[in-house]
């Protein structure tokens, strides 16, 4: 989603803004260059770019919620509770909600959360299959914790800090930049649905917005 303002705004102190932004832009890359041969270019990209928003909305969602199906936590619920199906011990879930939030404030990579998830599940007992009873029919069920799982765990909650994050910006500044725009990558992975929204402009309002 791009964010656009009035017509009004485009002057010169937007544009010596937009000036600002670029060379900031280039600051960084030339920063990422040197940093990435010494392997921390994810840290630094980190750093520079997490919204204040995405941590406190981590932080915000720090109601922890054992759960044995992806049901148990319904739809918005997801937005005010850390939950991993089926990890049924709070002192793990709050070990991996406090490292991913260290990871979006930049004290973290995603490969460094993946090690200590590893070897904090591990230490514990949860690492590979694991069965469950649950409580509601008292069935027995099977969960598996592995790298693969462990990166879905990662990206979900990143990726949803983010965007919660950027749209708090976004609601913000709504007097100066009233309208978003909904941009695909335009390439063959792009849905047929999602390609023809490409280009779409609204209001920051509209209710277009709450389900895309």
């Amino acid at each position: 989603k791009q964010v656009l303002g009035t017509e009004a705004l485009i002057k010169p102190t937007w544009a010596d803004n937009l000036v600002k932004e670029q060379i900031e832009k280039r600051k960084l890359a030339h920063q990422l260059r040197n940093e990435a041969r010494c392997g921390q270019a994810g840290s630094v990209m980190r750093r520079k770019l997490t919204p204040q928003e995405a941590v406190d909305w981590l932080i915000e969602r720090g109601h922890l919620t054992k759960s044995y199906a992806w049901q148990d936590v319904w739809q918005d619920e997801h937005g005010r509770q850390f939950t991993v199906s089926r990890l049924t011990r709070l002192d793990l879930l709050q070990s991996l909600h406090d490292a991913i939030v260290k990871s979006v404030q930049g004290d973290l990579s995603r490969k460094d959360w993946m090690e200590d998830a590893e070897q904090l599940l591990t230490d514990a007992g949860w690492w590979g299959t694991k069965a469950v009873t649950d409580p509601l029919d008292g069935e027995i069920k099977l969960t598996k914790f592995d790298p693969a799982r462990l990166r879905l765990i990662y990206d979900t909650n990143t990726r949803q800090a983010y965007a919660t994050g950027l749209w708090e910006r976004v609601e913000r500044s709504k007097r100066t930049h009233p309208y978003v725009r909904y941009i695909t990558k335009q390439d063959e992975r792009v849905r047929a649905s999602h390609r023809e929204w490409d280009n779409l402009t609204l209001p920051v309002g509209d209710v277009f917005w709450k389900t895309h």
